[in-house]
């Protein structure tokens, strides 16, 4: 399988899915982020390296994804690629809790733009998912945000299974103190 993760700021849930599928699967993984030399110099990056290929983010990158890579699944966080760059796509917003009602209204472009490039997340749709912490989140999706149960996987904070690990924190204590 091909994956491309598409990252606005590669947060904890996209590094977690991205390390997961690193370590466990035989996945072809890029990464598409601002920086990826920021992220190898900074703490996590250094404690915990990827196998995945990072690219650093350009401009043509919204209309061509990566020159040369096909992907099967386009994984996102918040920020939605200009045209399809695979046949599937996979939400994990990482805003939930923190930012406005997400309403409708809200999220208006993102309903437009995701019709644009997968379909209508207003109703079932086998070529997107919308990564869901639970149930109180799947339901202000459906009764809030407008989308159809079918497009919802609960899946939790994939972060969670990553801070649950025993580390030694002198380990992290040069990045984070």
């Amino acid at each position: 399988m091909r994956v491309l993760i598409w990252a606005t700021t590669f947060g904890a849930d996209l590094w977690s899915l991205t390390r997961y599928l690193d370590r466990y699967t035989d996945a072809d993984i890029r990464v598409v982020m601002a920086s990826p030399e920021a992220y190898r110099r900074d703490g996590v990056g250094r404690l915990f390296p990827l196998r995945a290929r990072l690219v650093k983010r350009r401009p043509w990158n919204l209309v061509i994804g990566v020159p040369g890579f096909s992907p099967d699944v386009t994984v996102m966080d918040n920020m939605l690629p200009l045209r399809v760059l695979s046949p599937a796509g996979f939400m994990l917003w990482h805003g939930y809790g923190w930012k406005g009602p997400q309403d409708r209204r809200e999220f208006a472009q993102v309903h437009f733009q995701l019709r644009r490039l997968w379909g209508s997340v207003q109703e079932p749709n086998p070529r997107f998912r919308w990564q869901c912490f639970g149930p109180i989140d799947a339901r202000h999706r459906v009764e809030v945000s407008g989308f159809h149960p079918g497009v919802l996987v609960q899946l939790g904070a994939a972060s969670h299974d990553d801070l649950r690990v025993p580390m030694d924190r002198a380990l992290a204590q040069p990045w984070y103190p």
